[in-house]
């Protein structure tokens, strides 16, 4: 796999969507963090849409659920910094002040709110269905043919990217 599995943990590259900065060393985590998310790279999630698209009698009218790994924050975040050796600077947030707020924004008409709205409902503590493996949703991963991918891997993979950019 390329390092394309590592972007959602490379803010140059995802927004910072995880709102974790490898290349500094420094996290935001949003209420305990220990919310768990499914997590799907996008090599796996552009290989699922390929291989729905060539078995459409298997894959039409489908609710689709893909899920590499489930995480949280703290995990990803362990897992980096036993990767690098180095401890994370982390600032603790709280989920709820910030979502009402950028509610108010997607509201009054600032689409690129919309943006904070999913990152936050991912990783803070919002109950929001986002843990496949809790909801016991059927994933398509094997039916679809997508190679296994493990948090370790993408760690693995961000550390590298982080120390060559």
């Amino acid at each position: 796999m390329d390092a394309d599995g590592a972007r959602a943990l490379d803010p140059a590259k995802s927004g910072n969507f995880l709102a974790i900065d490898v290349k500094n060393r420094s996290a935001t985590i949003y209420d305990s963090g220990n919310a768990r998310f499914s997590v799907t790279t996008s090599t796996n999630t552009a290989l699922a849409v390929v291989n729905s698209l060539l078995k459409p009698e298997e894959t039409v009218n489908k609710h689709i659920f893909l899920s590499d790994f489930t995480a949280t924050s703290r995990a990803i975040i362990s897992a980096l910094e036993q990767a690098t050796g180095e401890k994370f600077s982390i600032t603790q947030k709280e989920s709820e002040p910030i979502l009402k707020d950028l509610r108010e924004r997607y509201d009054n008409g600032e689409a690129g709110a919309v943006f904070g709205i999913l990152s936050i409902s991912f990783i803070g503590a919002i109950d929001v269905g986002y843990d496949f493996e809790k909801e016991q949703q059927v994933l398509w991963n094997e039916k679809l043919g997508l190679p296994k991918v493990s948090l370790e891997e993408v760690v693995e993979e961000a550390v590298a990217l982080a120390r060559n950019s």
